[in-house]
């Protein structure tokens, strides 16, 4: 049971992190028009790829330490 909480609570922090940066992109895309809507896109991107790396790379260490 300890082992299935430790790997569902560090998927929070990818799924966290992807959502957050889609509610930014949108809020630059349609709800803030100009230089100030491109830079919430901008800081929005790196977020996304972040936590895509942090999830595949939970991905890759649970398989292998916990077998």
């Amino acid at each position: 049971m300890e082992y299935r909480i430790k790997i569902i609570s560090s998927y929070i922090i990818g799924i966290i992190g992807s959502v957050l940066s889609i509610i930014l992109f949108f809020i630059g895309f349609k709800c803030i028009r100009g230089f100030e809507g491109a830079a919430y896109g901008i800081t929005a991107i790196p977020f996304f790829i972040l936590a895509v790396i942090s999830i595949f790379l939970k991905n890759s260490n649970t398989s292998s330490i916990y077998q």
